[in-house]
């Protein structure tokens, strides 16, 4: 976060955005949590479309990273 004037991203890259310039975790600890997180967080779950009403359930679930 120190060489950043700004630092983003979708995902995993979001992710690691906001550890590195949020949490302002050093590259090291950034990598030992998403190590700890990422199997937790980007495991798939069953993709549904419910034609009935048009809701989508995500590919992943948003309560891992709760």
């Amino acid at each position: 976060c120190d060489y950043f004037d700004m630092i983003g991203g979708t995902s995993t890259g979001g992710l690691i955005a906001l550890m590195l310039g949020r949490v302002r975790l050093t590259v090291n600890e950034c990598i030992a949590a998403y190590n700890e997180i990422a199997p937790v967080a980007f495991t798939k779950i069953h993709h549904r479309i419910n034609l009935r009403n048009g809701e989508t359930q995500g590919r992943f679930d948003h309560f891992a990273l709760k």
